[in-house]
């Protein structure tokens, strides 16, 4: 299921589809029984909860890969000009580090671009035409090398949760001086203009940490997804706004004006408290369930631990008595370190899976329960990614931009029967799709929940 279940509405979308040719999908550790009334929401449940563990998973390689930058190593791709050369050094997981270092074929090559680019002489253009196809880039790759501060021994950072962009020093080689890098950006800055007699700069190249409907409004007239874009007065105050990239109905709606509307969005999406009283129980029984299952396999391998460490300790003994000399004793102590360090690290995983086991309930229940104020305190990455989970088909404005239509809502939202009953910010389309869902305007209980009428800028 960990597998199956990493986005939950494909999951429950390919199950449908198998269903529906008569295939049954279960799974050997958390058999789902479908003859169960109650199975769409203990389905869903497990799903999350496996998405939720990839997900954190995911977390934690970000993490070390934020984490070995500020240490000052490379963890992507070498750049052009630099190769990849395995260190003795071990990561934490057995795996051995990797430090850039020039490549003899194309170093030499990138080291003369910077140099006649510091010179004045020829342009980006003339450059990548003599030297594009001896490094092998192309001439968007060019471009950005030549502002890569890699190439002085620098790692540029990219802004990651709440820390800001910045400078790393690398340890790997540098090719050129700082200096001589310095002289290249002021020579290249100095050839893009000032905007003399402008009395705005419109900004697109933008850190999307403003913007995170980006990917997900669209425009209700083309169709499209919606651009940002910025522009500063002479006084210096900035103007942020979303709009259509093109096209003879160009629309646009300022940022703080689309977040706020989002917002309270954001906010009727509220789960009936007779789904929330079954999911709480729902998730602790899960949660005892994996607790039990990691405190057996913990129990395994403490016991393991245990072991290896009475091993070394036999060995220590012979060698102390003379039985086995230095080299073997050497060998073999090398031998049980080794595998003490890596069980180890597997009870300690454990424990942290344990914790996050027994924590998960709380943290699920708090999400699904204030799912308004979370989002608050998400960052623009995992507010983008929330938007795209809960609107797969996007958020469209309406004719006055005072809400906003989406024509279909995530499948999780429908099974836990959170979907508004105030539809003034989320109007939903009233197509064929529609009338089938039994959440949303087409309950088949005794109880139906009507949908309000449309926006007359929406219905046409």
């Amino acid at each position: 299921m960990d597998r199956f279940g990493r986005e939950v509405g494909d999951a429950l979308a390919a199950i449908k589809r198998f269903r529906g040719i008569g295939v049954e999908v279960n799974f050997t550790d958390e058999w789902i029984d479908y003859k169960d009334p109650s199975h769409p929401l203990s389905l869903s449940l497990k799903l999350a909860l496996a998405q939720t563990e990839s997900l954190k998973i995911s977390d934690r390689t970000r993490d070390g890969i934020y984490q070995s930058q500020l240490n000052g190593y490379f963890p992507f791709n070498a750049p052009p000009g630099y190769i990849k050369q395995v260190l003795p050094l071990q990561k934490s997981n057995g795996s051995h580090l990797k430090i850039c270092v020039p490549d003899p074929n194309t170093a030499p090559y990138i080291k003369s671009v910077f140099e006649l680019l510091s010179s004045g002489g020829p342009s980006q253009s003339e450059l990548f035409r003599d030297y594009g196809k001896k490094i092998g880039i192309s001439r968007t790759r060019f471009y950005e090398m030549v502002k890569n501060p890699f190439y002085a021994g620098k790692i540029q950072i990219k802004a990651y949760k709440e820390y800001n962009s910045k400078i790393a020093i690398g340890k790997h080689e540098p090719l050129i001086s700082q200096a001589l890098f310095d002289k290249c950006q002021h020579i290249l800055n100095s050839l893009h203009g000032t905007n003399k007699g402008h009395s705005w700069v419109i900004n697109n190249t933008l850190s999307d940490s403003n913007f995170f409907l980006k990917g997900v409004l669209k425009c209700s007239d083309t169709g499209r997804f919606m651009t940002a874009y910025e522009i500063r007065k002479d006084s210096g105050k900035k103007y942020s706004y979303y709009a259509t990239a093109s096209g003879p109905r160009k629309r646009q709606i300022p940022v703080d004006k689309a977040h706020a509307l989002i917002k309270n969005a954001i906010s009727d999406l509220v789960i009936p408290n007779e789904i929330y009283s079954i999911l709480r129980e729902e998730l602790a029984a899960e949660s005892l369930e994996r607790t039990k299952h990691l405190e057996k396999s913990l129990t395994k391998v403490k016991a393991d631990l245990t072991q290896e460490n009475s091993r070394l300790g036999r060995v220590t003994d012979d060698y102390a008595d003379g039985k086995i000399d230095s080299a073997i004793f050497n060998q073999l102590r090398q031998k049980y370190v080794e595998k003490i360090t890596d069980i180890e690290r597997q009870v300690i995983d454990y424990q942290e899976q344990m914790d996050d086991a027994q924590g998960m309930m709380y943290q699920i229940m708090g999400l699904l329960k204030n799912l308004s104020s979370i989002f608050d305190n998400y960052g623009y990455k995992q507010k983008n990614q929330f938007l795209r989970a809960a609107f797969p088909e996007g958020i469209y404005m309406d004719g006055d931009f005072q809400g906003y239509l989406t024509p279909k809502t995530n499948v999780i939202f429908d099974i836990l029967g959170c979907n508004p009953d105030n539809y003034t910010y989320i109007k939903l389309k009233r197509d064929s799709q529609e009338l089938e869902n039994p959440v949303r305007g087409g309950r088949r209980d005794s109880n139906p929940r009507p949908l309000e009428p449309q926006s007359s800028a929406l219905t046409d």
